[in-house]
């Protein structure tokens, strides 16, 4: 499996000559500090879940967004809990 972030134009992720198209969901940047760290994060992390190369881009992504959303790259615990309660979907 692999990925490619392409940045505000969203991600790729392929497996076995598959790919994915994750397009990005339309926000408000305010930084983009950590953002790379947490879509390999939230890919990661799904992936070691056994679940498949698209639902793990889409995560990635939407960790990666929900992180430029805010100053620096540090979630509020309130936050995490929302973020974790998306993942159990």
């Amino acid at each position: 499996m692999e990925e490619i972030k392409l940045g505000e134009k969203g991600s790729v992720a392929f497996h076995n000559f598959k790919k994915a198209i994750i397009k990005p969901r339309p926000i408000i940047v305010k930084d983009t500090t950590g953002a790379g760290d947490m879509y390999a994060a939230g890919f990661l992390s799904t992936i070691s879940k056994k679940n498949d190369y698209k639902i793990a881009g889409e995560k990635g992504s939407f960790v990666a967004e929900e992180v430029i959303k805010i100053d620096g790259a540090q979630f509020s615990k309130n936050k995490i809990n929302i973020i974790k309660s998306k993942f159990s979907e």
